[in-house]
């Protein structure tokens, strides 16, 4: 979810752009420093903590977020939310200011509706803007967050499942055909394809089920059995590796549940 912006409407670009003909009218409102402070404080505020997007920029090297980091760095930024209440407080002051213009605007007779329609906009953006960074809106920005990527990271844990359940009758198929004739080169098998690919293919399948349990366990358990270095080099050691594979599998069907 992207940084909030100031509404337009509250930027001293716009007023200055409108006011021409409301100065002439009404002399100095006191409007556009408001909203130069307005600038100065929402300027202020810690963004990269408090904006998911920025966030995730700020603690990762692919600025792309996971639940678990969402629920991390959610935390964090509520911690914060205090750091808004400077940009909130001028808010306000903007709201009353704009409000007691707007009032007064109407009983005049030389203020163009127009300029108190407009002040009046300006107030009600500012009273949006104000709700829009109070501590219920922020939370609700990382709840978002965090529903969003739940349904992600089960969309894609629902794919890399669908990967990972033939690897189980594929490694024990390729397997049980390696021990009926052990050698080294049946194997290693091919390049795309055999026993040791598919244990390969298997490692690979669950670093994307974003399952963090099993992910933790292959890489104690599985992930070594995937490495080149444990291809054997003799075959007289194939059979012991092929097995050792295989009771490795079993102990991953158990943890996994499939």
């Amino acid at each position: 979810m992207p940084k909030p912006i100031i509404p337009v409407i509250l930027t001293v670009a716009d007023w200055n752009a409108k006011k021409g003909v409301i100065a002439k009218m009404a002399g100095e409102t006191g409007i556009g420093a408001a909203l130069a402070k307005l600038k100065v404080e929402f300027d202020k505020a810690p963004w990269d903590v408090l904006d998911p997007d920025l966030a995730y920029s700020a603690n990762t090297k692919t600025g792309k977020g996971t639940l678990a980091l969402a629920q991390k760095l959610g935390a964090i930024a509520i911690s914060k939310q205090n750091t808004l209440e400077p940009t909130r407080k001028e808010l306000q002051a903007i709201k009353t200011l704009t409000e007691s213009i707007e009032k007064k605007w109407k009983a005049s007779k030389i203020i163009p509706s127009s300029s108190t329609a407009h002040v009046g906009k300006m107030k009600v953006a500012a009273d949006q803007f104000m709700v829009a960074l109070n501590a219920n809106s922020r939370k609700g920005v990382w709840d978002a967050e965090e529903k969003r990527l739940t349904q992600i990271e089960s969309r894609l844990k629902g794919i890399a499942l669908e990967a990972i359940k033939p690897y189980f009758e594929s490694i024990r198929k390729f397997g049980a055909e390696v021990k009926k004739s052990p050698t080294v080169a049946n194997y290693v098998g091919e390049a795309k394809t055999g026993f040791h690919q598919n244990i390969r293919g298997l490692n690979a399948a669950l670093d994307r089920s974003l399952e963090p349990a099993w992910i933790a366990w292959k890489d104690i358990h599985w992930k070594p059995l995937a490495q080149d270095s444990y291809k054997p080099t003799k075959d007289g050691d194939v059979v012991a590796k092929v097995d050792k594979v295989l009771e490795v599998l079993e102990e991953l069907k158990k943890q996994t549940g499939l």
